[in-house]
């Protein structure tokens, strides 16, 4: 994944861009607190 344009200037996200990392980073917070309580871990879930 690019992190800076041609130019060298950061690529900046619109609010879809924002949206979906949010959701993709809630998505993945909430699995791992479910395997971990599916697993009786709790390391990770507490």
């Amino acid at each position: 994944m690019a992190t800076h344009g041609a130019g060298g200037e950061p690529v900046r996200l619109g609010w879809r861009g924002r949206l979906a990392a949010g959701l993709t980073g809630a998505g993945g917070g909430m699995g791992i607190n479910v395997l971990s309580n599916d697993l009786k871990y709790p390391g990770v879930g507490g």
